[in-house]
């Protein structure tokens, strides 16, 4: 298996509570890392086992770039940290370390329209779909 760079999509869906990581590469859905609580961060077990599983170096973000960064609230007026990519205007998530999740609907994470048509969207909704 080769070694995956970096982690391209970080996508927090509130209904699932899944963490989506795909190859910055080829885009291809990777690993669903965990499966969480609602402001639960993922274990550091559930870190380990995503490692193992696309032999990659899953890390949590701290220290955000302010030309970089989007902040989003969520219901509780929790603020979530994520980087902004270039793809499309598609919130990335760089190899580096968040200070903080929270859980938001798909379609706030994808934009713009075209891009539910895109294989890496189709993937996460039959994903998300099975899931439910």
């Amino acid at each position: 298996m080769n070694q995956i760079e970096r982690i391209s999509y970080c996508i927090i869906v509130q209904q699932n509570q899944l963490l989506l990581v795909t190859d910055a590469k080829t885009k291809d859905l990777r690993f669903i890392a965990a499966t969480m609580q609602p402001q639960e961060l993922p274990t550091d077990a559930a870190v380990r086992a995503a490692e193992e599983e696309v032999n990659l170096e899953v890390e949590l973000i701290s220290g955000l770039p302010d030309e970089t960064q989007n902040i989003f609230t969520d219901q509780d007026g929790d603020e979530t940290y994520i980087y902004q990519g270039e793809s499309k205007g598609i919130p990335t998530c760089r190899h580096e370390r968040i200070t903080k999740w929270g859980f938001y609907p798909l379609e706030l994470l994808f934009r713009p329209k075209e891009d539910e048509h895109s294989p890496i969207f189709r993937a996460i909704y039959k994903t998300l779909k099975n899931a439910s």
